[in-house]
């Protein structure tokens, strides 16, 4: 059978202010580090970026810090990108068929994460299959009744063989043991991918048919799509072309932040100009404040001096009246006042001569003081008109100069960036149009590519059936190939009593000549757990199979002491098996090149035994590193929860 490969490239956290990137190679990669520290988050984040649940995801520096987990990896020969944003309900999954790099230059593909999702590329889980030219059948979910209900194959499927989580390593549940359903398809999928299923023929001879219709539909698709451009006359490649628009925006820009800085300089002066008349004005203003106070005050000085010549009058023909008056007026008790018109008692009390008189001077000082009053108030208000007019003229010239250097400087400035300006918008509206064009023309390219794949998985599929009629392979085959494999690693685990290790029929590790279930220890389950995938990768390295020669591995060291006590055998010690796991995964080089595997391993240890040339170190997470990453999201600064 052919061999599949899904090789991780890089795992890269968009968060808000930067990216936090992961990288990876062929063969042993390591992620190892203090506890907390978001080494797990690193495989979930994978298994998330490929459709998976983000409930796995229990991390608050995640959840804080990222916005988006784009996953660049290779699919037998074809390198894409996926990225999902990370939220609970996110259903939407973009695929680029590109690199992380070249993501804005090319249209996603839409897909969903789910089955039920209604994104217009359909479930991700079939666009990866097709990728890995891996046949969709349909299984049944009882091989024991003709009337078993059947489902396709999935991708999720086959991650349960490809990614052994923390939490089901050495657990009741490992392959879904604890669920007799989801354990039933567990075996019905790994028949399939070792190319062992019962029906296998019928099941490529449906797939070959619906993958012709997919082929057929895609085909349209494209002819679609090409009519359009053709129409359009858009069908050309416009890549120089672009190169040439940008590179002349860059030259617009620049000569616009130039423009600008003239006219900053420009704007300097005016403001020097806008100074002085405001100050001017402002001057003014006070100015004619001051005059409109003189004003009312001459009003009120003027008033006031009427009112003492008044006074004076009366005093003045009082004293007239007086010394004219006969005996018999005298006489009288009553008579009209000559400056009143009123009526005078005669026998009434009076001012004597001699106030009248000191009242009459009195009253002339006052006279004198107001009529000099006035007088001041009026010379101020001219010097007050002489000064304003000199301002006002001086303000009129300062306004015509800056009017003047405003036309002469600051305008032809604004004209010119207004014109760059203008330039800009309608190049960068070309542009646009262009690079819309040639995303079109490669969302073409890529379906064009995606239909001749297409076809190529056809062809195989219909080799392989040929290859299944001709010779189906014995179940019995298969698990004594396992077991050979997983009889091999207990062996060498460094285990006492070691007797009766195998694979059974439904592809579960035995142990002592007990199954799984009966294996009561923790680190033995450990060691089940983890040769059980370990098998299955040297099984698919050295065979081929439906499935990508991938392995994730989450703390496989977990139930096994990674110190000796003393007086312990060091050879027998719980670190000798747990060096051993590690030896099992380095040993994979010589049965195959590194370039035909990948094996990620979180852990909080490194082994002590492995050489630099052996393994990839992804990330060292160090919480007490002044300059190493202390975690995934490196400048987290997150408060602890109470």
């Amino acid at each position: 059978m052919n061999k599949v490969k899904m090789e991780f490239k890089r795992l890269i956290i968009v968060g808000i202010d930067r990216e936090y990137c992961c990288r990876f190679e062929t063969g042993l990669n390591l992620i190892w580090g203090d506890l907390d520290s978001g080494k797990s988050s690193i495989l979930n984040l994978i298994n998330f970026a490929l459709g998976g649940k983000f409930g796995d995801l229990d991390n608050d520096e995640i959840t804080t810090y990222g916005r988006t987990v784009c996953l660049e990896v290779l699919l037998n020969s074809k390198v894409v990108t996926l990225c999902r944003v990370l939220g609970e309900k996110v259903n939407l999954i973009k695929v680029y068929d590109c690199n992380y790099e070249s993501v804005n230059d090319h249209y996603p593909m839409l897909c969903s994460a789910s089955p039920e999702g209604t994104e217009p590329d359909g479930w991700i889980s079939n666009l990866l299959l097709d990728y890995l030219e891996i046949p969709k059948v349909r299984l049944k979910q009882s091989k024991t009744r003709d009337d078993s209900d059947s489902s396709r194959l999935s991708f999720r499927d086959l991650m349960k063989l490809i990614h052994l989580k923390q939490k089901r390593v050495a657990s009741d549940n490992l392959m879904d043991l604890a669920n007799g359903f989801k354990f039933n398809r567990n075996v019905e999928v790994q028949k399939f991918i070792y190319g062992v299923h019962d029906d296998q023929v019928s099941k490529l001879n449906q797939e070959i048919k619906e993958e012709s219709v997919e082929f057929k539909s895609l085909s349209n698709q494209a002819k679609s799509v090409d009519t359009f451009l053709q129409a359009t006359g858009s069908k050309v490649n416009y890549d120089e072309e672009v190169s040439s628009l940008r590179e002349e925006l860059e030259g617009i820009d620049e000569e616009i932040n130039l423009l600008k800085n003239d006219s900053n300089l420009a704007s300097s002066t005016s403001s020097e100009f806008s100074s002085e008349i405001k100050l001017l004005d402002e001057n003014i203003q006070t100015l004619e404040a001051k005059k409109d106070s003189l004003k009312v005050k001459l009003t009120d000085y003027k008033r006031l001096k009427a009112s003492y010549e008044k006074d004076l009058s009366c005093i003045k023909e009082s004293i007239i009246m007086r010394n004219n008056l006969s005996t018999d007026e005298l006489l009288k008790k009553d008579v009209s006042c000559p400056t009143c018109n009123g009526t005078i008692q005669l026998n009434d009390d009076v001012l004597t001569n001699e106030e009248l008189e000191h009242e009459q001077r009195s009253l002339r000082n006052r006279l004198s003081g107001c009529t000099k009053a006035i007088d001041k108030v009026k010379s101020d208000i001219t010097l007050l008109d002489q000064d304003l007019i000199e301002r006002k003229t001086t303000l009129k010239q300062i306004r015509s100069d800056f009017e003047l250097n405003n036309l002469e400087a600051l305008s032809p400035i604004i004209e010119m960036i207004s014109r760059a300006e203008a330039l800009r918008r309608s190049l960068t509206s070309k542009l646009v149009e262009l690079e819309k064009n040639s995303k079109l023309l490669k969302k073409l390219n890529e379906m064009y590519s995606r239909i001749e794949s297409k076809e190529l998985h056809i062809k195989k599929l219909k080799g392989d059936l040929e290859k299944v009629e001709s010779q189906l392979i014995s179940t019995d085959d298969i698990i004594n190939k396992l077991s050979t494999h997983f009889n091999r690693l207990m062996n060498d685990s460094k285990l006492t009593r070691i007797y009766g290790s195998s694979i059974d029929k439904k592809f579960m590790p035995n142990f002592r000549k007990r199954s799984y279930s009966k294996n009561s220890s923790g680190g033995v389950r450990t060691l089940m757990s983890v040769y059980l995938y370990i098998s299955r990768l040297k099984y698919l390295i050295e065979n081929g199979g439906y499935l990508p020669t991938t392995l994730l591995l989450d703390t496989p060291g977990q139930n096994i002491g990674k110190y000796a006590r003393e007086g312990d055998d060091s050879s027998l010690s719980d670190p000798a098996i747990y060096e051993q796991i590690y030896k099992a995964m380095v040993d994979l080089s010589e049965l195959t090149l590194k370039d035909n595997y990948q094996i990620i391993v979180v852990d909080n240890d490194l082994a002590t035994s492995l050489k630099e040339d052996d393994y990839f170190l992804v990330k060292r997470f160090d919480k007490t590193e002044k300059n190493g990453e202390k975690g995934l999201i490196s400048d987290a600064n997150l408060p602890d929860k109470s």
